[in-house]
């Protein structure tokens, strides 16, 4: 504000010499619109001083957007504060704090946010009792325990949680009994299991009844919600069901972006279609052939995007780890020019083989067996 009282001084000094009969009022002029009204008037007296007046209103105007420049950034950055200390209240449990998994996706998101976080093992239901199993150590980091405050001992199979901002919690694999503080968390109707490669899942349900969470269930997308606080007022997921609503199961078991959906460019009679990010996917099983992705390579119309796709729908058949391992081969190229006519094979932990062929864009076709 100072530079600008003081620029309207200098313009007022440097013009009342052009226009002496204004320059009487060179002491009456406080505010910007007055400064306005001075210009005009020198304009007015002598037209050749015209020029010069647009000169120094636009150095007037250049300041003021300076300043308000200024302004808004430090707002900014006021609000940039704010959102980190609503962050810092999340992660110390002051507010809700919500958490989504995905029966089969290997990724879970917390307080409404994207892309989610990776898991190696994905969330499923455990039929005849319909109960959904976590990974324990992705469940209980994603509500915010310590990885610390896990502990397995193997030689009694039991689960303890010690966090010391939760309830402390045990459980045993093959039982029923689950402590939350000592005391039994009643109708606890599936146990704790081991599933390979040695992961420990547990009932999603009464694992964050027993952590102090509320549970409930989304049966369209097939969701587990958890979060702290009011019973009655869920949380906001609405981004989180926004994206997973874009994609779809299949009757192979992968999972791929819906036809129909807003990620998709185009879909071809045949069934091949390809999606905005430039990855074509033909799911039409054959005798042979379970998957073909065909993603061009960056200089010739593909993206990162199509590449981070093609990882998701292989993720979701055979896990992150397997998936993040092809496709590492896979972004090895960068041009059209790249490893052309290379290729890489790679067994699948179901048993089937997938290719990887470096052409003038990279194709990865996943065979329906193992030869």
């Amino acid at each position: 504000m100072r530079k600008v009282k003081l620029l309207i001084l200098v313009i007022m000094l440097l013009l009342a010499a052009a226009m002496p009969a204004a320059a009487d009022t060179l002491y009456s002029v406080k505010t910007e619109e007055d400064v306005w009204n001075y210009l005009k008037k020198l304009s007015e007296y002598n037209p050749a001083q015209a020029e010069k007046a647009a000169k120094f209103r636009q150095a007037f105007e250049m300041i003021e957007a300076q300043k308000s420049a200024a302004e808004g950034a430090k707002t900014t950055e006021s609000a940039g504060q704010a959102q980190k200390e609503q962050v810092d209240v999340y992660k110390g449990q002051e507010l809700v704090r919500s958490v989504v998994f995905q029966i089969g996706l290997n990724k879970y998101f917390v307080n409404n946010r994207l892309p989610g976080y990776d898991m190696d093992v994905a969330p499923f239901v455990q039929e005849p009792e319909g109960r959904t199993f976590v990974p324990v150590r992705y469940f209980c980091r994603a509500l915010g325990v310590k990885d610390e405050s896990i502990l397995w001992d193997n030689e009694s199979q039991q689960v303890s949680v010690t966090d010391p901002g939760f309830p402390k919690v045990k459980m045993t694999i093959g039982s029923r009994e689950v402590y939350s503080d000592g005391a039994l968390v009643p109708g606890v109707d599936a146990a704790p299991m081991l599933v390979p490669p040695g992961r420990t899942m547990l009932p999603a349900r009464f694992t964050a009844q027993a952590l102090g969470y509320n549970v409930t269930w989304d049966d369209k997308l097939n969701l587990v919600i958890c979060w702290k606080g009011d019973p009655g007022q869920a949380p906001d997921i609405s981004a989180v069901r926004a994206e997973l609503s874009q994609w779809e199961w299949n009757e192979t078991g992968y999972r791929l972006p819906k036809k129909d959906g807003t990620l998709i460019k185009e879909v071809w009679s045949n069934g091949i279609y390809w999606t905005k990010a430039g990855l074509e996917i033909d799911s039409g099983r054959s005798e042979m052939v379970d998957l073909d992705l065909l993603i061009n390579a960056l200089d010739d119309g593909g993206t990162l995007e199509a590449y981070d796709q093609a990882e998701e729908i292989l993720a979701s058949r055979f896990g992150q780890e397997f998936a993040g391992e092809v496709m590492a081969y896979a972004r090895q190229k960068k041009s059209w020019r790249d490893m052309c006519r290379t290729e890489k094979f790679f067994t699948t932990p179901t048993g089937q083989k997938l290719r990887v062929a470096m052409g003038e864009g990279t194709n990865i076709t996943v065979y329906v067996g193992g030869n």
